[in-house]
């Protein structure tokens, strides 16, 4: 499916925060946003983050090469390997900016 497709059936909470997050990801060189059923993945040369629709936010889940505190993730740290996946419950773009950082650790990560 493609983006426009995707964010014309996005709940109405889920479409802004998709919206920066996909504009974010087009500011990284060889950053891949790809739309799929359950919401977007952003892929370098493998999977750096991902946002899943909820009933009433979009969980963005970020792999980083550290576990981080602050802001606090919303659900336990998962070790995979050498990362660590973290999970943030984002209702609105003001709690998407404090992760945009964090993203572009993860992108960074997985060059």
């Amino acid at each position: 499916m493609s983006i426009e497709d995707y964010l014309a059936t996005a709940p109405e909470h889920e479409r802004p925060v998709a919206e920066v997050l996909i504009a974010h990801a087009a500011a990284l060189d060889e950053a891949v946003v790809e739309p799929v059923s359950v919401g977007l993945i952003l892929k370098r040369r493998s999977t750096f983050a991902m946002a899943r629709t909820m009933t009433r936010w979009v969980s963005l889940g970020v792999s980083l090469p550290r576990v981080v505190s602050d802001p606090e993730p919303d659900r336990k740290v998962q070790q995979l390997s050498t990362s660590y996946h973290h999970v943030w419950n984002v209702r609105t773009v003001d709690d998407l900016l404090p992760l945009l950082e964090l993203i572009d650790e993860a992108y960074e990560a997985d060059g």
